[in-house]
């Protein structure tokens, strides 16, 4: 099928017919019965309205609703449309104007995929875990040998955040546990240092206690928190810093590991010390 020019903006098909006769024929088509959709350019019952513009009345409106205070909005959009940004930057000025600040955060329809599966899976992990149905199966293994080899992916993020990843793991330390899930909790410690540390190195240590005990912890440099903010980090979806969120942060992370090392039969904390931040892990250890 050809399209020709019959004029400055209709494009008529070899037999006459125009797009918009096209639309119309084909957008119901055995599948559905036409509705009146107001908003839809495609349909053939589409009406373009006038939009009002007075930014006085919508300053006033924002007043009410934001009680006079300014309020900071994150605005996504898809990095792989470059007119998108242009168009954001303009709303994001009208925005300003009413009491709006808007951050633009530019996301591949890739990656908001992969976030959006990453939380599914933390979802479903969390739901396994307060039914029930997934418990670790505890068997004899080396958490220094565990804790090492879960760390060396993680030694190029932190290398290109200009952070340095060091480790004081004292060697041969056994528990009774589960490989798969021991490692997710020292990838989540590994990621929110990596995520939240504010320079300096990064601290992993692995150190035998009294009563048959081993205790893991990760420090790193961080803003100082509150009591009330540390009791809080292990609960769901609660992020210190909100500003996260655009991320790729759910607020998920340690509450995974918290029922992890509770799995365990073991504790989990975080503590600040100045201007540091320690995550601290406790299990029992084999003999």
């Amino acid at each position: 099928m050809g399209y020709s020019a019959s004029g400055p903006q209709t494009w008529r098909t070899k037999d006459g017919r125009t797009l918009k006769e096209l639309e119309s024929e084909a957008l119901y088509l055995n599948y559905a019965e036409p509705t009146a959709n107001l908003l839809n350019y495609t349909s053939p019952y589409y009406k373009d309205y006038p939009v009002e513009y007075d930014p006085e009345k919508a300053r006033k409106l924002a007043r009410e609703v934001l009680g006079g205070q300014r309020c900071e909005v994150v605005y996504c959009i898809n990095g792989g449309e470059p007119l998108q940004k242009g168009e954001a930057e303009l709303i994001s000025y009208w925005l300003q104007s009413i009491g709006l600040d808007v951050t633009i955060q530019s996301l591949e329809y890739a990656t908001m995929a992969r976030q959006m599966r990453a939380l599914v899976e933390q979802l479903l992990t969390l739901a396994r875990s307060d039914s029930g149905s997934q418990r670790p199966a505890l068997t004899p293994l080396n958490l220094s040998q565990l804790i090492q080899t879960r760390m060396l992916p993680f030694e190029a993020l932190f290398y290109e955040r200009g952070l340095r990843l060091r480790d004081e793991i004292t060697d041969g330390l056994r528990v009774s546990g589960d490989a798969q899930t021991l490692g997710q909790v020292v990838d989540i410690l590994l990621d929110n240092a990596q995520k939240y540390a504010t320079g300096g190195e990064v601290i992993v240590r692995l150190q035998p206690q009294s009563h048959g005990r081993c205790l893991l912890t990760v420090t790193n440099e961080a803003p100082p928190l509150s009591q009330a903010e540390l009791a809080n980090l292990f609960k769901r979806f609660y992020r210190a810093d909100p500003a996260r969120s655009a991320s790729g942060s759910f607020g998920l992370g340690l509450a995974i590991a918290s029922q992890a090392v509770e799995a365990h039969h073991g504790r989990i904390w975080a503590a600040c010390h100045g201007s540091t931040i320690t995550f601290s892990v406790l299990l029992r250890q084999l003999p």
